[in-house]
C-alpha cells in the first residue's frame, strides 16, 4: 500500500478559532502532501494503463500459517491497544 509523505509531520496546529489558518509551516506542509498525493495517484494511474493491475494473491491469514502451534489465541494482536497483564506489571501492545 503506498503511503503518502510530505516535507514534515502532516498537521496544522491552532487552539483557537482561526490560528490553524496562521500556521505557515503546517499550511504549506498541507499542500506538499496534497502535490504529492495528486502525483502518486496519476503515477499509480498511468501505471495501471501500461502494465495493468498488479497480479492478486489470495492472503494466507496468520492462523493458516503452518508454523504457529493450534490452540495460540492470537487475539490480542487484533488490536494495538490490547491490555496484557502479568503479575508484576500491565503493559499497553504486548
Amino acid at each position: 500500500m503506498p503511503v503518502v509523505s510530505s516535507q514534515y509531520w502532516n498537521s496544522v496546529h491552532g487552539r483557537m478559532p482561526g490560528e490553524a489558518a496562521q500556521d505557515a509551516e503546517g499550511l504549506q506542509t498541507m499542500r506538499q502532501l496534497a502535490r504529492n498525493m495528486a502525483f502518486l495517484m496519476k503515477s499509480i494511474q498511468l501505471g495501471k494503463e501500461k502494465y495493468g493491475p498488479p497480479e492478486h494473491e489470495e492472503w494466507i491469514t496468520l492462523h493458516d500459517f503452518p508454523s504457529v502451534p493450534p490452540g495460540v489465541d492470537f487475539s490480542c494482536l487484533h488490536s494495538p491497544f490490547s491490555y496484557v497483564q502479568t503479575e508484576s506489571h500491565t503493559s499497553i501492545g504486548s
